[in-house]
């Protein structure tokens, strides 16, 4: 009889450390997905936040340029096809950006987090080829076909060679702000598969 109390004092003991232990573990996993997330939520907002001084450059630059360019010796219409070309980046840019709301990392379906990051991934990657390269191949021409009406001698020289350098810093600049969005979006959907294997 003491015996059979004993074992079930301590299997009692037993459950009742085990239920503990689960509740322990569940907290845990709640305060790590939690974690995740708030990672996860931070970098959507870095995305956001570069996305929106992006917009923002992009819009100062349009009406400056239409401005600019014509002092500097090229046609009104370079001006406004490349203050075109500007606005429509910055929309381009709030179109990406539109439905992606680093709100939604905290509390948002997972699935449909998951979805809009995928999307925007995409949208993001396919700009440089759609848009990029064929504006700046456009660019270069008219640019330097501009630039040997207007300059001639050692200034034709200069101006090229600055144009040059413009382009490889702006090059590099923008290369480098391309890796980085897609680096965090690849980041973001890796946190979003190890909350869907949880």
């Amino acid at each position: 009889m003491i015996n059979n109390y004993i074992d079930s004092k301590e299997l009692r003991e037993m459950k009742e450390q085990l239920a503990l232990l689960t509740r322990q573990l569940e907290k845990e996993e709640i305060i790590s997905k939690r974690m995740i997330r708030q990672a996860m939520k931070s970098k959507a907002y870095s995305l956001r936040r570069d996305a929106i001084i992006e917009g923002v450059i992009c819009i100062i630059l349009a009406p400056l340029y239409i401005w600019l360019a014509p002092l500097l010796g090229f046609s009104i219409y370079f001006s406004i096809f490349t203050a075109l070309f500007l606005l429509f980046a910055a929309y381009y840019n709030y179109y990406m950006h539109s439905q992606f709301d680093p709100e939604n990392f905290i509390d948002g379906n997972i699935v449909e987090v998951r979805k809009k990051t995928i999307k925007l991934k995409r949208q993001y990657a396919k700009w440089l080829p759609q848009f990029g390269i064929p504006f700046i191949i456009i660019f270069l021409v008219w640019f330097v076909y501009d630039v040997t009406r207007y300059y001639q001698g050692e200034l034709l020289k200069g101006v090229l060679i600055g144009g040059a350098v413009g382009l490889i810093i702006g090059g590099i600049i923008g290369l480098r702000q391309r890796f980085k969005t897609l680096r965090k979006t690849d980041e973001i959907i890796r946190q979003i598969e190890e909350l869907e294997e949880e």
